[in-house]
């Protein structure tokens, strides 16, 4: 197991109070109500699962796209990646919280890393890794780790 999904995995993201969301409303300058129903549609609220762990969803597609072409078939043989979007790329993940959308990540990892985390999306907003940058990290691995350390981070 990659490091990165090692420590993800290991849960332990801290909760905020409401003041984060009025804050980055404030900011934004949108209603609270507006950043509400996003979490509400994305995550239902959820910036965690029960284990602590980021709520997350891998997304084949983008992950075929992420990859370098020479590692295209092989993700596509293992079932991680295709070239489309379907409903059926969501087959026996589960629902929020799955292990089995974690078992899904962790192979898009070992297989390339940086593809493996920019193809997912992650926290209650739902962002994708491939917005790292839009968002202020360097690198999609910062940015997620940021991510599982607090929901305050997923909200600014």
């Amino acid at each position: 197991m990659s490091d990165i999904i090692f420590k993800l995995r290991q849960g332990g993201g801290k909760l905020s109070d409401d003041s984060v969301l009025r804050l980055a409303a404030a900011r934004m300058q949108c209603e609270v109500a507006v950043l509400q129903a996003i979490l509400e549609v994305e995550s239902n609220c959820r910036a965690f699962d029960d284990k602590g762990r980021l709520i997350i969803l891998t997304e084949k597609h983008v992950f075929w796209r992420e990859l370098p072409q020479n590692l295209r078939n092989k993700a596509k043989r293992l079932g991680l990646a295709v070239p489309k979007w379907g409903k059926a790329n969501y087959k026996g993940l589960g629902g929020s919280g799955s292990d089995a959308r974690w078992d899904r990540l962790e192979a898009m990892v070992e297989l390339e890393e940086t593809a493996g985390l920019r193809s997912a999306s992650y926290a209650g907003p739902q962002i994708m890794g491939f917005n790292a940058q839009l968002c202020g990290y360097a690198t999609v691995q910062e940015f997620v780790l940021a991510l599982a350390e607090t929901e305050a981070n997923q909200i600014e």
